[in-house]
């Protein structure tokens, strides 16, 4: 049996007409990676969220010095002034929640997404934080102390002033 050979045209004999496809057109150069503008409101409510993590995790870091924030309450019921220790629980609760609002906040507001570039940087961050949250809830399951209402009625007290300056903290971060 013979084979037959085929024809091939050549590209010089086809008669196509280029046409574009229907559709929107890339806009964009090939160098550049599109980014996505975040909304505002996401990045204020991600600060926030960050923030009152952080204020959580500073309560728990303090609690097992021995520094309880419902000392603050039993300071103010009592009439006496505030004493220096119980005060510094609850700020420093609100320190840690600004500097961790504005820090997100500021990196998201300035960042375009998506951070290709970062991978490896974020990869490491998310372990680092990983194993953080580990290390407090580790230290919080150890830590014993004085529970009831006192202590829930000044820790969500804590943990609103904590949202409240997280919020500010956001705002100024993201002012340009």
């Amino acid at each position: 049996m013979r084979h037959r050979e085929k024809w091939i045209p050549l590209a010089q004999e086809m008669h196509y007409r280029l046409r574009p496809l229907p559709g929107p057109r890339m806009t964009t150069p090939i160098g550049e990676l599109p980014h996505t503008e975040i909304s505002r409101t996401l990045v204020y409510v991600t600060g926030i969220t960050c923030g009152v993590l952080a204020a959580i995790a500073a309560e728990i870091l303090v609690r097992r010095t021995g520094i309880e924030i419902a000392d603050t309450g039993r300071s103010i019921a009592s009439g006496q002034g505030l004493q220096m220790r119980s005060v510094s629980a609850f700020w420093l609760m609100a320190g840690f929640a600004f500097v961790a609002s504005a820090v997100v906040s500021a990196a998201l507001s300035r960042l375009p997404l998506p951070w290709h570039r970062l991978r490896g940087l974020r990869w490491l961050a998310g372990a680092v934080v990983v194993f953080a949250l580990a290390e407090v809830g580790h230290i919080a399951a150890v830590t014993g102390g004085p529970g009831g209402g006192a202590h829930a009625a000044m820790s969500l007290a804590a943990l609103a002033v904590a949202a409240l300056v997280a919020l500010f903290a956001a705002y100024f971060a993201t002012r340009t």
